[in-house]
Formats: structure tokens, sequence, C-alpha cells
């Protein structure tokens, strides 16, 4: 994160520069790297003035905030720009969602790290997990118990009560494996296997 002070008819003193690194601190982790931040401060009679313009690889936002105390200015401007960050990374993300994984805008995702390729066969091999030598991407493998026999009614029932989005049972007419899981839209699917 880079940092760049301006002040207007004001020296800007440690204090104020380290009151502003603390509560900029936790941007890093909003928001993706890299971040410029410009704070010019400036004074105007008994005004105090605290504008915040930042600059990331994916969006840029500006907060100007006015009191009569500089301190109460830089929080007021500060906690409006985090806002505007975190209403554009809902967006984003639930823009994402709605496009069934393609982002209009990229969100952040963390770079994996030179040595997680022996890491993760590592443990792989520790939680018997296949891991996707290419994309870095484990790969769970989970045993299915044998459950009893299901009508889709009782089927329907259990995956209400269920936290996850679908339910594998064996319906009792057929003996078939089935699969019913919740659609995007709200309804029920059923995927009859033969």
């Amino acid at each position: 994160m880079k940092l760049e002070y301006t002040g207007r008819n004001i020296e800007i003193t440690e204090a104020l520069m380290a009151r502003i690194n603390k509560q900029l601190r936790k941007f890093p982790k909003l928001f993706v790297e890299p971040i410029h931040i410009h704070v010019i401060l400036s004074v105007q009679k008994h005004r105090h003035i605290a504008e915040l313009v930042m600059t990331t690889k994916l969006f840029n936002a500006t907060s100007l905030e006015e009191s009569s105390d500089m301190y109460v200015s830089i929080n007021k401007a500060i906690d409006k720009l985090e806002r505007q960050g975190i209403r554009w990374k809902a967006k984003a993300i639930g823009n994402k969602r709605q496009l069934g994984g393609k982002a209009a805008v990229p969100v952040a995702k963390p770079k994996p790290k030179p040595e997680s390729r022996a890491a993760a066969r590592k443990a792989a091999a520790e939680r018997e997990v296949e891991v996707d030598v290419k994309s870095h991407t484990p790969v769970v493998a989970e045993s299915i118990k044998r459950k009893k026999t299901l009508v889709l009614e009782e089927a329907l029932l259990a995956l209400e009560g269920s936290s996850k989005d679908f339910l594998v049972y064996r319906d009792a007419d057929t003996e078939s494996v089935n699969i019913i899981y919740n659609r995007k839209d709200g309804k029920v699917g059923l995927i009859r296997t033969e």
C-alpha cells in the first residue's frame, strides 16, 4: 500500500501520519493490491477538511469530510472510503455469482506460494486427497455411506432439513440413484440415473 500526503495550510505531523497509517492498516486485507491512497488535509478558517483518494487495480474511490477537528474529519473520511470499497466489493461478488462464476470485474484471489505444490501433495497424502497438479486445486474424496431407500417426498424433506444444496438418495420405487438439488431460481431439481 502506497500512501501520499498533501497538506494545505497545515503541517502534517508524525502524529497525524501515525493515526492515518494505523487506521489504513486493514485496507490491504479488504482490497486488491496495489493500493495507492492520496491523503489531502487542509484547513480553512475553522474548517478542517480531510480528503482521501484511493486508487486500486479494480476501482477508484474518493471521500471528503469536513468538521471542526482534523482527527474527526480523518476518521469520517476513512470510514466513508471503507464503506465505498466494501459496497463495491459486494457488488462485484454479486455480479460474479449472477454470471455463473465469470465476473465482469475480477475479484481478489490469493496468490499461490511457490512451495504450495509440495505442501499440497504432502497434505493430500495425509488426508487421502487427490491433487490436480496443473491447477493446484485440491480434490477431496468423500465416501457416501449407503442409506435407506427414500421416496421423493422424504428426500425433499431431508434436503430442506440439510445445510447442503443437494442430496443423493436411492429411490424406493425404481432402486436407482437419484439426486435432488436446490436451483438458483429457488426451485428444486431432480436428476434421475439409469
